[in-house]
């Protein structure tokens, strides 16, 4: 479809055209109780919003700076790619966590229930995923790559490498678990691809996360932490 300058395509609290479109060519500004909160541009979409969750009315107005060319999706048709793109995601993460061993003891209902709740990101050489003194809210599937996990030497202060994980392993575990500040820095070593799952998501859905992997905590040799000293950092 196609819009002249100044054309307003979507209009804040008034019922959407039910479309999801796609700018080609053009720029747009995004203006929500009036203010110009962005703008966008060939690549750039919008409309999902209204069509993923039914509102009924627009978030905000969409208007044309100039001439705009766009690809426009009606409602079933985009329904039926992202329900499609939905399954396709959960598959791939189910693949991903039958080959953890982390997760070998979750029932299937329950994996199928983490499936949709990883969250996939991409990390550049020397990034740090998991910050040592950070709160611990996430823990991290490795799907490609190496990362190393650094600790820091008592007295001196000084890094040392701890380790390293690659494909398949898991790394935040521990902060995962038990709900404390990350004990060590975990950085990229390389680009590195991995999966994140949130604590509150999991214990949501499922339960508590010490409870619901018990028998993982036993495997993997942390009953030190299941002590009256749970809270003390690993050195």
């Amino acid at each position: 479809e196609s819009f002249k300058a100044g054309e307003e395509i979507l209009v804040q609290g008034q019922p959407g055209r039910e479309r999801f479109y796609l700018v080609n060519s053009g720029t747009v500004e995004i203006i929500k109780s009036g203010k110009v909160v962005a703008r966008m541009g060939r690549g750039n979409y919008f409309g999902e919003l209204e069509l993923m969750y039914s509102t009924g009315t627009c978030a905000a107005t969409v208007k044309t700076v100039t001439s705009v060319d766009t690809y426009a999706l009606k409602k079933d048709t985009y329904q039926v790619l992202l329900l499609r793109q939905t399954m396709a995601l959960r598959e791939r993460n189910l693949e991903l966590i039958d080959r953890v061993d982390f997760f070998a003891d979750l029932t299937a209902y329950h994996k199928m229930v983490l499936a949709e709740a990883f969250n996939t990101r991409t990390y550049n050489d020397g990034d740090k995923i998991i910050r040592r003194g950070e709160a611990g809210e996430y823990l991290y599937v490795i799907v490609e790559g190496e990362v190393i996990v650094w600790g820091v030497e008592e007295g001196t202060g000084k890094p040392y490498e701890i380790i390293r994980r690659h494909a398949g392993h898991v790394v935040g575990e521990l902060e995962f678990l038990f709900n404390h500040d990350a004990v060590a820095d975990v950085v990229a070593n390389g680009v590195v691809r991995a999966s994140r799952l949130g604590r509150k998501h999991f214990e949501s859905a499922i339960g508590k996360t010490a409870d619901v992997l018990a028998a993982q905590i036993t495997k993997g040799g942390y009953d030190h932490y299941l002590s009256k000293n749970a809270d003390d950092k690993v050195r």
